[in-house]
């Protein structure tokens, strides 16, 4: 089951990522980010559910009980 961030951040089990990514990458992801008025890190949290959700829903990863 996928939480929102808020859920999570209000649940409290959080954990830091450390991502490298090409500078343009970089680049064009702050600029979605503020086109979409979200921090850098709310979109990677929504961006990372969707991909889980969607393997979950294709059964390639178990969804969990």
């Amino acid at each position: 089951m996928c939480h929102t961030l808020t859920e999570t951040y209000e649940m409290g089990d959080t954990e830091r990522l450390s991502v490298l990514m090409p500078s343009e990458l970089k680049q064009d992801f702050e600029a979605l980010c503020k086109l979409e008025r979200r921090s850098m890190s709310a979109q990677v949290v929504l961006i990372v559910e969707q991909a889980v959700q969607e393997a979950k829903e294709k059964g390639r990863l178990p969804a969990k009980n």
